[in-house]
């Protein structure tokens, strides 16, 4: 695989000893620990977040970051604990991200996410699996589905960036523009606000909105992103999606247009089994504990009502 950009932080190890604290700190508030797994692939190192790897019994879950992010997001405020009752899970460092993978990244508008992405599910010896990503990571798992349909059971797309357009709303370049320029903790609690989470509902608890923050500014002050930036799939891409598709979005995104995400499923994936709109979510929707209630549901939906969805072709919105 081509690698086409190289990000990094000005200062490894200093990066390296951040992250590795900032993901103790993660599960030690949650009381929850992963077991740490290096994959290597085209990519280089690829970390992955596991739990539960001993029951080869329970269905695999697969999440990969998106850009700016860590798969742990996903786990704060133990948000994963009642998945990890029921299921093998492995939170994917998406390469070229800020995180303890290695920075080497594909050019987007190529499958080599999907090359990667196949990878490292051969390499943790998944042979099928459900998997799921937000904004960025979204676009892994639709490029994965079209480089290797049989690996995905079903996938869970969150706010994805390539199903619609991304916005250009006053909101997300003011708050954006405000972290990225001052870089203070002031200026990143309100992108949090603004952007990633919507308050009282969609929020989190003290401790864990102390290492959002922490974690948004380090990575502002200290990360030089030389990965692509999202981009639209083009319609005969998402017509090569043919595994069950869960739409889940923020009705209150300022970063993606989800009535413009919803018209483009609609017309370009044939395999959508359903749509949810979290109205009092924002572009974070990874961190909501509306949503991931939400797929605790749909994992839990028995075949025979999954092919009447199917056969519907639903696309509803509820």
């Amino acid at each position: 695989m081509k690698i086409k950009g190289i990000s990094y932080f000005r200062d490894a190890e200093k990066a390296n000893a951040f992250l590795e604290d900032w993901a103790t700190r993660v599960q030690q508030l949650n009381s929850s620990w992963y077991e740490t797994m290096i994959i290597h692939n085209s990519l280089g190192k690829t970390r992955v977040w596991a739990y539960n790897t001993e029951y080869k019994d329970k269905e695999a879950i697969v999440i990969f970051s998106g850009s700016t992010t860590s798969s742990l997001f996903w786990d704060f405020d133990n948000n994963l604990a009642s998945l990890k009752e029921k299921y093998r899970l492995y939170l994917v460092e998406t390469n070229g991200g800020p995180n303890l993978s290695e920075g080497n990244s594909p050019d987007i508008k190529t499958q080599g996410y999907g090359i990667w992405a196949t990878e490292v599910l051969n390499k943790l010896s998944i042979s099928r699996a459900t998997i799921m990503g937000a904004s960025f990571g979204a676009i892994v798992c639709m490029k994965l589905c079209q480089i290797s349909p049989s690996m995905v059971s079903k996938v869970i797309l969150m706010n994805p960036a390539g199903i619609g357009e991304h916005s250009l709303s006053v909101a997300n370049l003011y708050y954006s523009n405000l972290a990225t320029l001052l870089k203070t903790v002031s200026s990143v609690q309100k992108f949090i606000d603004k952007i990633i989470l919507h308050p009282p509902n969609h929020s989190l608890s003290e401790p864990f909105m102390q290492l959002l923050n922490e974690y948004k500014l380090f990575v502002i002050r200290n990360f030089i992103n030389q990965a692509d930036y999202p981009q639209p799939l083009k319609p005969d891409e998402l017509n090569q999606i043919k595994s069950e598709v869960y739409l889940l979005l923020g009705g209150n995104d300022k970063v993606l247009s989800y009535k413009k995400a919803i018209a483009s499923a609609k017309k370009h994936i044939g395999t959508i089994a359903d749509i949810k709109i979290f109205d009092a979510t924002g572009h974070g929707i990874e961190i909501s504990k509306e949503a991931i209630k939400y797929i605790e549901r749909v994992l839990e939906v028995q075949q025979s009502t999954v092919g009447a969805l199917w056969k519907e072709k639903a696309g509803f919105i509820h």
